[in-house]
Formats: C-alpha cells, structure tokens, sequence
C-alpha cells in the first residue's frame, strides 16, 4: 500500500511505502503542468500517474 501526500502549495506530489520511504514522485511548474518525475530505481514503473497512485 502506498500513501500519496502533497506540499502544500501543491507542487510536489509523492507516493511513499509503508516505511515512509519515497517511492515515487512528481514535480509541477508554476502552471501545474508535470516537470520532473523520481522513480526509485526498483519501482521501474512509476506508482503515481496524474497524481493517482497505481500498483
């Protein structure tokens, strides 16, 4: 299971484990478009999408 948390202006958006370690995150502009994605190298595939988390 993972928990998606925000900052809070909304620019950041991170799936964490259930140790609290980030596995995968998304980072916005100004123009809320996405910027920069983080994947942590065993989770190839991106558990956020659209700041949805996905499994």
């Amino acid at each position: 299971m993972y928990c998606l948390t925000k900052d809070r202006l909304g620019s950041t958006v991170m799936a964490k484990d259930t140790e609290g370690e980030v596995v995968s995150g998304i980072y916005y502009n100004a123009w809320g478009e996405p910027v920069s994605t983080y994947t942590r190298t065993e989770f190839e595939k991106s558990v956020l999408k659209n700041g949805e988390v996905f499994k």
